[in-house]
């Protein structure tokens, strides 16, 4: 309906089983599994208001006063371009009743958002699309096609929870602030030998060109051959990989293709390992905050994407961060954190079947650990070393044997301190000599290195220098991995 322009609106919080459990944790400082819940916590995909800039002529309690499910309209001229909220897919449904024509964007862990009342579509079903993206074109007209009950120019905007219930899209901005977006920085490699010497870090140049490139995230795995492949989120958000020869060459940097297109797929993070068949597994979290998985075969051959369900649905699961592990029987390990920054863990067997996503305990709970980064590492004896950036960025650390059984998650100490590391990003590999190493962002910026004997012991963070300095090198993003000499590669997001 068009109805009087209202004061911008302030989202009212309505107490929920969500908000007061928000509200337990901040009132009493409890944590789940013993690590602090980040602040804020990002419960859902990351959506935010397009429309900012446009009046509301009727709001989510008048919608509701007169029989509504619920919905807020912004007056806008017909013909007006309407970004997508968030990331997801597109369905458009035309004439869809009184809401005339509508799009569906088909978000993360279940959530959608519709627009109706549209005058025309302009994506094909089953686009997928970024936060930004136009998906159509403003409507509303009194009689006009696909106007459906509207009397006068505007769109309708609502939300559908994973219940299928309608829910007002301002309050869950005002309950979900979206984390920041992910910036570029420049891409760097250096080796470490097994006798401990570093090369120091050098640039690696970009897609077509032989100048220095630049990155959202990274990722490296070592292969038998003694090889090793690097995966990136690009500056424009595309996935590309190449290859390091064992003898020091590189092929040029790729583009990797997305699901069921030839274009290049777009993401936020990217993990890829190797396995002892000399094949490779990526997994990334797309645009629109799914999983995704493929193979790189040993000749060089990729399979499709493929999306990986989340825990307890059918539905594809959201992450904000992804790691992957290759063991020595070729089965693989993938760790997230998911839209609830909760930490959770699969199994891919040889056969190529999964298990189902768990989530992993915290510190002395049965709660579910939070955190914000993951990594995960293989080891000689079928063990998996996990490290993850907990609450407040507190580095803690597990082993998964290879019955299968779990150590509990352990504070890893910072730098001259006994008090947990607190890091931006880790990465972990693990070596044949059975050691493990470890490289953090700390929350200076700076990039700390580390190592765990064979007999669990740790040696102290080292900060690693920058390029031609012997300053901390400093980054956003890291990726380490072993080969078969027991050297390690690693690649930084710089700054």
């Amino acid at each position: 309906m068009y109805l009087r322009v209202r004061r911008p609106y302030r989202a009212r919080m309505p107490v929920t089983r969500r908000t007061l459990i928000r509200g337990a944790a901040a009132v009493t400082g409890l944590s789940a599994g013993g690590l602090l819940l980040p602040a804020p916590a990002f419960a859902g995909p990351a959506i935010y208001n397009p429309f900012a800039g446009y009046p509301i002529t009727d709001g989510w309690q008048e919608h509701l006063a007169r029989g509504s499910l619920g919905g807020i309209d912004f007056a806008m001229p017909v013909g007006t371009g309407l970004p997508a909220c968030g990331a997801g897919t597109v369905t458009n449904t035309p004439f869809n009743g009184t809401g005339g024509h509508t799009v569906t964007i088909s978000h993360a862990e279940g959530y959608r958002s519709q627009y109706l009342h549209l005058s025309q579509f302009l994506l094909a079903n089953g686009t997928g699309v970024g936060a930004g993206a136009i998906v159509g074109l403003s409507g509303g007209a009194a009689g006009a096609p696909g106007s459906g009950s509207s009397t006068g120019p505007h769109v309708h905007w609502h939300m559908i929870n994973p219940a299928g219930v309608r829910i007002n899209p301002l309050e869950y901005i005002a309950n979900n602030p979206a984390p920041p977006a992910g910036t570029s920085g420049p891409m760097y490699h250096q080796l470490r030998a097994a006798s401990g010497s570093w090369t120091g870090f050098r640039p690696l140049n970009g897609f077509q060109t032989s100048l220095p490139g630049n990155a959202k995230d990274m990722a490296v795995a070592g292969l038998p051959d003694g090889s090793a492949q690097v995966a990136i989120i690009g500056a424009d958000d595309r996935l590309y990989h190449r290859v390091r020869q064992a003898n020091g060459t590189w092929t040029e940097f790729q583009p990797l293709n997305g699901m069921g297109t030839t274009s290049p797929a777009q993401g936020k993070r990217v993990a890829i390992c190797g396995l002892p068949n000399g094949s490779a597994q990526l997994v990334l979290v797309g645009a629109d905050d799914t999983v995704y998985h493929r193979v790189r075969q040993a000749n060089g051959a990729w399979t499709e994407f493929g999306r990986l369900n989340g825990f307890g649905t059918t539905t594809p699961a959201g992450a904000r961060d992804v790691a992957i592990s290759g063991q020595p029987d070729n089965t693989a390990q993938v760790l997230i954190v998911g839209m609830d920054n909760g930490i959770y863990h699969r199994l891919r067997q040889t056969s190529g079947v999964w298990t189902e996503f768990q989530p992993l305990n915290g510190n002395g709970t049965g709660a579910t650990a939070q955190g914000s980064a993951v990594a995960i590492a293989a080891l000689p004896d079928g063990s998996a070393q996990v490290v993850i950036a907990g609450g407040g960025g507190q580095l803690h650390h597990r082993v998964r044997l290879a019955s299968g059984s779990w150590t509990p998650f352990a504070p890893l100490n910072g730098v001259g301190t006994t008090s947990p590391a607190v890091a931006k990003d880790v990465t972990i590999a693990g070596l044949p000599n059975g050691t493990a190493q470890v490289v953090i962002v700390g929350a200076d910026d700076a990039i700390y290195h580390r190592v765990r004997a064979g007999n669990g012991s740790w040696t102290e963070f080292n900060s690693l220098p920058g390029q031609g300095t012997t300053t901390p090198a400093r980054g956003s993003r890291v990726a380490l991995a072993g080969l078969p000499d027991n050297s390690t590669q690693l690649v930084l997001v710089g700054r």
